[in-house]
């Protein structure tokens, strides 16, 4: 997301496949974990990402936010399919609005 709002305006199918990293995973067995690609968090305190991935059963879209608050990452992360949330994780450290939100 940090590549993203680098771009202030600047929108163009050239620009928007600089912000992407393409990863074709192949098949997995189900339930199964594959690490596959390092991801670098860059140099902020708060990176975010947009995660698309496709499966047998469907397409999935995963957002993640990151912050590093008193030197500790802290996470939250919702996985959603057909704009249904099907998974959420927010560690109890993640910053909340004044109505206990997360700003996704």
């Amino acid at each position: 997301m940090e590549k993203f709002d680098q771009l202030e305006g600047k929108l163009s199918f050239a620009t928007l496949k600089q912000t992407d990293t393409n990863i074709s995973i192949g098949n997995l067995i189900s339930s199964s974990v594959w690490m596959l690609h390092p991801v670098t968090l860059g140099n902020g305190n708060t990176p975010g990402f947009n995660i698309f991935f496709s499966a047998r059963n469907g397409f999935f879209n995963q957002i993640l936010r990151l912050k590093k608050i008193h030197g500790k990452w802290v996470h939250a992360t919702k996985v959603l399919r057909e704009d249904k949330v099907i998974y959420e994780e927010i560690d109890d450290e993640f910053p909340r609005t004044d109505e206990g939100k997360v700003e996704w």
